[in-house]
């Protein structure tokens, strides 16, 4: 029981990290897609959160980190979520296809094989 318990917490903090991770390149896009340092663009809205200042967002225009909340940069939590929703739909529907394409290719290589030693085996009972 225990150890069904730790491998579900495990895959909680692996889900977390996976998605700081995901936010984290995302930033980094929407920084050098802007012609902004990536580097100073993704650490300030993360030092600025852990010292409770958690409206601070890139503002792109302006080229720096500001209070976002305060320049009316806000969009329905529902825009984001249906994106966050779908962009995991998707991901799930081509880890869904590559499953089928390996078992499926997995199953023709094993009978492939298995052609291969029968043949073999008939060859050499000549």
């Amino acid at each position: 029981m225990l150890s069904v318990l730790s491998d579900a917490w495990e895959c909680k903090v692996t889900a977390q990290r996976s998605l700081q991770k995901l936010w984290r390149l995302f930033l980094t896009l929407l920084a050098e897609n802007a012609g902004l340092n990536p580097i100073v663009i993704v650490t300030e809205p993360r030092n600025r959160h852990a010292q409770g200042e958690t409206n601070a967002g890139i503002n792109v225009r302006k080229g720096q980190i500001t209070n976002i909340l305060g320049e009316n940069v806000v969009q329905p939590l529902l825009v984001s979520t249906s994106a966050i929703t779908l962009a995991t739909k998707c991901v799930m529907m081509i880890l869904k296809i590559d499953d089928i394409i390996t078992v499926e290719i997995l199953d023709w290589l094993w009978r492939m094989e298995l052609l291969f030693a029968l043949s073999n085996d008939a060859s050499h009972e000549d």
